[in-house]
Formats: C-alpha cells, sequence, structure tokens
C-alpha cells in the first residue's frame, strides 16, 4: 500500500483507537467542498483500504448562495469521480424550510443537511457519516455555548462519535476523525496535495454569533482555542463519569413514557446536586429533544421539585412545563390532560357512565375497561380491584366526584366523610381529583378506584349492612 502522509497516519489511529469505523462497513462522508471536508475525504481515501471500508459522497445544496452553491456540489461531484467514488447530490431549499421549522438559518441548515445525510446513508446502507469537524470547531462550538451560558454537558462540545442528529431511532453514527487536528493543519495537507477547495464566502461575514466567534474572539486570543479545546476534553471525562454513576446508583432516575416524564421528589432529593441537576437535564432531553431548555430552566426545574408547593408550574420551551405534586412531580406538554402517575386509569367525561354486570365497560374517550363478574364468595388471596356486596337491581355507574360527596371509607365504623378532604389528605394530585373514578351504587360511593388500590366504602363490604340482599361481584380495570 502506498505509504501514508502525517496527517492520514494520525487520522487511522484516531479511527483504530475509538472504533469509529468497522471493518468492511460503508461510510457516508459529508463534503461541502471547503477545504476542511476535502482534507476528509482525501485522507479517508487513503486509508480506506487499511480499513477495508468503502467511501461514499455526499454534498447538499442548501438553496442559500444561488449559483454559487449549485457550483460547490457540481464541483464535489467531480471531485468524487475523480477519487472513483460514487457521490450523492442533493438540494434543499433552505429558506422555505426556515418558515415551515419556525428555524433560524443556521439552525434551518443544519437540520436539512443531516436529515439529507440520513436518507443517502439508508439509501447506500451506510451506518456511518463522516463530517470534518476539526479542534478550531470544537473551540467555537464551546465558546459559543459558554457566552450562551451552558451548563457543564454543554461545554463537552461536539465528540468524536455520536448518534446522527434529527435520526435518533435509525442507528446512524456521526463520527468526526478530525477533531483532534487544527485547521492550519488541514490547509497544510490540502496544499501538499494540490487540493483547489471552494470558499463559501458566507463565512467571511460577521454576522452570526460563529463567525464573530471565529473572526473576532479566538483570532483577537490565539491561545484561546487551545484552551476552550482542553475544556472540552475535561467536560467530557467528567459527564461521562456523572452519566455512569447515575445510572450506577438510580438508573434514569426518572419514569419516561410517550405521555411524559415523572420524578420522585423523595428519591431525587437524596442524590447530590449534581445527579440532581443531571437527571433533570437529561428527563427534558429524552422528553424534548427537539427544544433546547436554557441552564436556568433547569436550575427553576430543580428548585420547584425540591422546595415547590404543591401546583407549583415552571413554564418551559416548546409548550412543556413542570407540574409539582406532593411526592411526584410531572413534566408533560402544557395541553396534556393527564397530571396523574402514567399508569393510573382516569374519567376522560364527567358524565356517569352504566357498568354492565356482568360484563366490560368502556367509559368514552378512555383507553381502560371495567370489567365485572359475579361470584359465590371472595376469593382467596384478595384478588386486584375490589369485591363489593352489590345490592340485586341495583343501578351501577362509573362517575368523577361531584361537590359535597360524602363517603363511608372503611375503618370508620360507617361513619362518612368529605370525598374532597380524603382525596387531599391521601395526595391525591389536585389537578386529577375531577377525574378520578367513583363507582357508585343507587347513588351512594361504593368505591374510589386510584391506581392499583381500591377503597372500599363500608355500605358496600363483604359481609356488610347490605349482605343479605347483595351479590358478589368482583370488579377491576384492564388496560
Amino acid at each position: 500500500m502506498p505509504h501514508l502522509r502525517p496527517l492520514e497516519a494520525r487520522v487511522l489511529r484516531t479511527i483504530r483507537q475509538h472504533k469509529l469505523i468497522a471493518p468492511g462497513s460503508t461510510v457516508v462522508v459529508a463534503v461541502s467542498g471547503g477545504v476542511d471536508s476535502l482534507a476528509l475525504l482525501h485522507s479517508l481515501h487513503a486509508i480506506a483500504p487499511r480499513i477495508g471500508c468503502t467511501l461514499h459522497v455526499a454534498t447538499l445544496d442548501h438553496g442559500l448562495r444561488g449559483q454559487a452553491g449549485a457550483e460547490d456540489a457540481a464541483f464535489v461531484a467531480a471531485e468524487a469521480e475523480r477519487l472513483g467514488l460514487a457521490c450523492k447530490l442533493g438540494k434543499r431549499d433552505v429558506p422555505a424550510l426556515m418558515q415551515q421549522w419556525e428555524m433560524g438559518t443556521e439552525a434551518a441548515a443544519r437540520r436539512a443537511r443531516y436529515e439529507f445525510l440520513a436518507e443517502v446513508a439508508q439509501a447506500v446502507g451506510a451506518d456511518t457519516v463522516a463530517a470534518a469537524h476539526h479542534a478550531d470547531d470544537q473551540a467555537e462550538t464551546v465558546l459559543m455555548r459558554l457566552i450562551r451560558g451552558a451548563a457543564m454537558r454543554g461545554l463537552v462540545g461536539m465528540r468524536l462519535s455520536a448518534p446522527l442528529p434529527y435520526a435518533p431511532e435509525s442507528g446512524l453514527r456521526l463520527i468526526r476523525p478530525l477533531l483532534g487536528l487544527r485547521r492550519a493543519q488541514l490547509e497544510r495537507y490540502a496544499a501538499a496535495l494540490d487540493l483547489s477547495p471552494r470558499h463559501d464566502a458566507t463565512n467571511d461575514q460577521v454576522n452570526t454569533l460563529r463567525n464573530t466567534a471565529r473572526h473576532r474572539l479566538l483570532t483577537s486570543f490565539p491561545q484561546l482555542a487551545r484552551h476552550l479545546v482542553q475544556l472540552s476534553t475535561l467536560a467530557q471525562i467528567d459527564e461521562d463519569y456523572f452519566a455512569q454513576e447515575i445510572v450506577r446508583q438510580v438508573g434514569d432516575g426518572f419514569i419516561h413514557s410517550d405521555e411524559g416524564i415523572v420524578f420522585d421528589r423523595v428519591l431525587l432529593a437524596g442524590l447530590p446536586q449534581a445527579f440532581q441537576l443531571r437527571i433533570i437535564a437529561n428527563a427534558l432531553r429524552r422528553a424534548a429533544p427537539e427544544i433546547e431548555v436554557p441552564f436556568v430552566r433547569i436550575v427553576a426545574c430543580c428548585e420547584a421539585i425540591f422546595g415547590g408547593k404543591v401546583g407549583t408550574i415552571v413554564q418551559l420551551e416548546g409548550g412543556w412545563r413542570l407540574q409539582i405534586d406532593y411526592t411526584h412531580a410531572y413534566l408533560r406538554v402544557a395541553d396534556t390532560p393527564q397530571e396523574a402517575p402514567l399508569s393510573y386509569p382516569l374519567l376522560a367525561s364527567a358524565a356517569a357512565v352504566p357498568v354492565i354486570v356482568p360484563g366490560v365497560t368502556q367509559p368514552p374517550g378512555t383507553a381502560w375497561k371495567l370489567r365485572a363478574q359475579i361470584i359465590d364468595e371472595s376469593p382467596q388471596p384478595a384478588p386486584r380491584g375490589a369485591v363489593l356486596a352489590v345490592p340485586v337491581s341495583a343501578a351501577i355507574r362509573l362517575r368523577a366526584r361531584r361537590p359535597g360527596d360524602r363517603f363511608a371509607p372503611l375503618g370508620m365504623s360507617g361513619h362518612s366523610r368529605k370525598l374532597k378532604q380524603w382525596m387531599i389528605d391521601h395526595k391525591l394530585p389536585h389537578a386529577v381529583r375531577d377525574h378520578v373514578p367513583l363507582l357508585d351504587i343507587d347513588g351512594q360511593i361504593a368505591a374510589v378506584c386510584w391506581g392499583e388500590t381500591w377503597t372500599i366504602t363500608d355500605p358496600f363490604r363483604v359481609g356488610g349492612p347490605k349482605a343479605d340482599v347483595a351479590t358478589h361481584v368482583h370488579f377491576w380495570i384492564e388496560k
């Protein structure tokens, strides 16, 4: 095999040391035509035979620079052909996408680019996409995040390998084999190969935060880039340690479903603050990966979880909110009707629903069903749900609470109490109290159906005052 240049040898060592490319795999190489991506393309082309991988070039015209953008794409296609590599050209109307996605130019262009790369990778059977980010890009990224007020995780910057953005379910990886190299090293390598990179004039305009960081701050303080990269490395080491320790001690530290996130306030209160903040931040990223939540909001969530009164709400970006209850905190989109633990059945309507005995009753707008079965005697051990003494020909309904409701739960010698006060004492979330299913028999509350725990009332207990004129009925909820 031909002798490798020093930069190529270094890229090969990085790939092997960190297992960035599997032997026999196909790698999509993102190439814009600039000096960075040309250096990536040519270095990967030089070392591909030693790795045993196949390269496929991809380039995207973002529709932002008119003829210049089209010429850049044509240049990349010609360069790929010269190297004997397949190339996929794409074009997107980023100005239109900015309106559709409600994003700025840079964010919309980034999303369009990664979605295009994901499409190419899936079309050619690749599991890896290579990008030309280098150490100076890393310094710019960390500096921008510092300016915006990032937490420690933001200072991690870019990683050598990470899930491909905007394609979390695809399993595609984004690798950055040049991340340890400076821009000047790539420029010298391109010059040695006599390459003629394209130049994007928009990168010279000091009209974005990144260009300001690049052309004003980093050039004014030449050593700053090196220190920022060092800061990024230290942040990665710390964040990896905390991530491993959190998983080892508490797993995720929260419960996640399609409907939202549930935090156990008691569990989190017993953890170090370094864990608490990271668990909340991880939950926000899991629930809403498309939005960027500022660190001040994460701190606000943390303070509300540990010190907030019941009913406290923290409004977040993207329509999300955190609501505090007695022992739990719930993170959901603001219009989500359910504020209880996500598995608890609730009524969607206040209207009473006749219950079929024996049979199955499904309240309107719910995904759960109430089953009723007549039995000869109470089974042992006690089944889930409740066994009640139901008078013959009784009217049985499922309903929500009403003003003035009273009931006589077991243990009170038949005395009644206000249902509202009982719910408060048992710490039922305020937002769901009007949706908790009540089993009503002949106008009296016979049972409160709260999760796996059914509170039976004295008049309808087996062996109670109605036993002589009643049938034993087993009620339970199925999902």
